[in-house]
């Protein structure tokens, strides 16, 4: 025990209040797939049955994916729809076996959280990836896998 909850657990002795444990939340989760090409869009639905005045701002989703190397990516997820979905979408970057956690908490402190798995394979027909600034030269693009990418547009400069 800390001296900072020893301190809290004594002050409410002596206020007479007894603190307040948050109810775990009844959350089903699912997810889109078990097998995800690369870049592809790995998808989580949260379904929740309790009604929010503001399911945007009173409900929080957080997600950790850990890529097969180890990486650790955070996202965050959103309200989707009728009144009772929320949703967590990811590109993995990376071949192998990816895990996830989620904590689903809402503004009263209550929570559920879980895990799952799924696997990144190679596409039939592979996408290079997401667009980046080429890695040593400042004024060329390129894609994930290397290949080069060649915008067209308005002719506007980039600094």
């Amino acid at each position: 025990m800390t001296l900072l909850s020893t301190a809290l657990s004594l002050s409410f002795v002596v206020l007479g209040i007894t603190p307040v444990q948050a109810e775990p939340l009844d959350v089903f989760h699912s997810q889109n797939a078990t097998r995800i090409p690369l870049y592809e869009i790995f998808e989580i639905t949260f379904q929740h049955p309790r009604k929010y005045e503001n399911p945007f701002f009173d409900v929080t989703v957080e997600v950790t994916f850990r890529a097969p190397s180890g990486k650790k990516v955070p996202i965050g997820g959103f309200h989707f729809g009728p009144p009772d979905l929320w949703k967590a979408r990811f590109a993995p970057l990376e071949l192998g076996e990816w895990q996830y956690r989620y904590i689903f908490h809402n503004k009263l402190g209550e929570r559920a959280g879980g895990s799952g798995r799924f696997v990144c394979v190679k596409g039939r027909n592979p996408k290079p990836g997401f667009v980046r600034r080429h890695p040593t030269n400042p004024y060329r693009w390129v894609f994930d896998d290397g290949s080069p990418y060649f915008p067209m547009g308005l002719q506007d400069c980039w600094g």
